[in-house]
């Protein structure tokens, strides 16, 4: 309790001297039993939150990079498969066109 807080109490507050100091000893107590958040304790505070957001970044960076390569793996698959389907769709093409062209010039002869 600080003195020039009873005497501004007893002075400008017209307030009895007992008074005075019951009133001041309450506000100390208030004062020292409220938890005020410093700068420091803000600080800290948003440096773990920010801790917490990194570590979340880099999880979600790295789920996001396996997801990436499996559909890379996925996809070099299908144009693999689609490369070998053109492939046996052209041969096959190719062998009833010339199935074709012998069956009009045997009809032919």
């Amino acid at each position: 309790m600080q003195a020039a807080t009873v005497e501004v109490l007893v002075t400008k507050g017209k307030f009895d001297p007992q008074i005075a100091i019951a009133l001041a000893e309450a506000i100390d107590m208030a004062i020292k039993s409220s938890q005020l958040v410093t700068v420091p304790i803000l600080d800290a505070r948003m440096a773990a939150v920010d801790a917490r957001f990194d570590a979340m970044e880099a999880r979600i960076s790295a789920r996001f990079t396996a997801v990436e390569a499996g559909l890379e793996t996925k996809l070099h698959s299908f144009k693999s498969e689609l490369v070998r389907w053109v492939f046996l769709v052209m041969l096959g093409n190719v062998a009833l066109s010339a199935g074709a062209t012998a069956v009009l010039n045997a009809l032919q002869r």
